[in-house]
């Protein structure tokens, strides 16, 4: 499970753990409105596992104010097509 925030995946996946006995949930950090935060995901991801048994993708934003990505890119545009085509 990638999350910009650790803390709130870890509760995430001892949720689904308790519901589910036996299942893995794997936690890793990724900021998709961040290239280099995607970067870092993919790298540790390929050095944590050979293969990956299921992705569901879900996310995405909408900002209702114009800010930029620290990229430089508008932070919807950054988040919701850059940072998933990484």
């Amino acid at each position: 499970m990638l999350s910009r925030n650790l803390q709130a995946a870890t509760r995430i996946r001892d949720e689904i753990a308790a519901q589910m006995p036996g299942v893995e949930v794997h936690c890793v950090r990724c900021d998709l409105a961040s290239l280099a935060s995607v970067r870092l995901c993919a790298q540790v991801i390929r050095s944590r596992f050979d293969t990956i048994a299921l992705l569901v993708n879900n996310a995405g934003m909408v900002s209702t104010r114009h800010r930029m990505s620290e990229d430089g890119f508008e932070l919807t545009f950054a988040t919701n097509h850059l940072g998933r085509s990484c």
